[in-house]
């Protein structure tokens, strides 16, 4: 486990009840089919699958944007470090009759991988490079520490090509402050636990365990892309049931997350 994940997360990435209940849980939220259309929005879904469009799925849990690109002309690569919502990943591929590998390296007659590894260091061969990269539903905020978030982002950078895109969802920090002495005792507690601005300990997510999370502010992510190589494209405020942009006359610190589309950017166009 890298160091740059917070404890919580490998007790997450390792249940079975979560990855299980994954789909019926999640499975009317507004979110998961808006998301769908951003994303194929920006990679400009339905692809032709003779140009070999590669999306590189971090995260990828029980596969969702991962069938939606390989249905959709892509090369879809999915990787996530919880062997059960992979073996979920394999159901939803399997069900909807699209050819699969478990191997990063596979041939072209596959239109998906499933990858078992680490999102923040991906098993996968070295030099290989993606058209686009995604992660969906608050992935980034499960990375522990804003040099670390910066880090990987850069990295991240050196596995797409360059004009690669790359597509995040994040939660909103400005929704979950407090005002007043409520705020600066969330604050002082925090800091006793040794968490940074914007982190958050969900206590038994989905009552199960607890679990850390980090939440941002536009400012806070608009710099962190930018420092680490990447130009804003398309910054989405999500309204309250996050089924569509936020009204542009509404408090922006209501956004209830954020959606966000990003290119890579290269010195000298490399």
């Amino acid at each position: 486990m890298s160091p740059a994940l917070h404890p919580t997360v490998e007790l997450y990435v390792n249940s079975r009840e979560l990855a299980e209940t994954y789909d019926e849980y999640f499975g009317a939220t507004p979110l998961f089919r808006f998301d769908r259309r951003f994303v194929a929005k920006h990679l400009r879904l339905p692809r032709d699958p003779a140009f070999g469009h590669s999306v590189l799925d971090l995260g990828c849990g029980t596969g969702r944007h991962v069938a939606l690109c390989a249905e959709n002309g892509c090369l879809a690569t999915g990787v996530d470090l919880n062997p059960h919502m992979l073996s979920k990943a394999e159901q939803t591929l399997k069900r909807r009759n699209i050819p699969f590998s478990r191997a990063a390296d596979a041939g072209n007659e596959i239109r998906a991988r499933l990858v078992m590894g680490d999102f923040l260091n991906p098993p996968l061969p070295e030099g290989q490079r993606f058209d686009a990269a995604l992660m969906m539903f608050s992935t980034l905020g499960l990375v522990e520490g804003g040099d670390n978030r910066r880090t990987f982002l850069a990295g991240l950078r050196n596995r797409l090509k360059p004009g690669g895109i790359l597509i995040l969802h994040v939660h909103n920090e400005l929704r979950h402050r407090r005002a007043g002495l409520l705020g600066r005792l969330d604050e002082w507690r925090g800091e006793m636990r040794g968490l940074e601005p914007g982190d958050h300990i969900q206590e038994k997510y989905r009552g199960v365990l607890d679990l850390y999370l980090h939440c941002f502010t536009p400012r806070e992510l608009t710099s962190l892309l930018v420092e680490a190589g990447y130009t804003l494209v398309e910054f989405l405020p999500l309204n309250e049931n996050r089924d569509g942009p936020l009204d542009p006359h509404a408090d922006p610190e209501s956004a209830n997350g954020f959606l966000v589309a990003a290119r890579t950017v290269f010195p000298g166009g490399a």
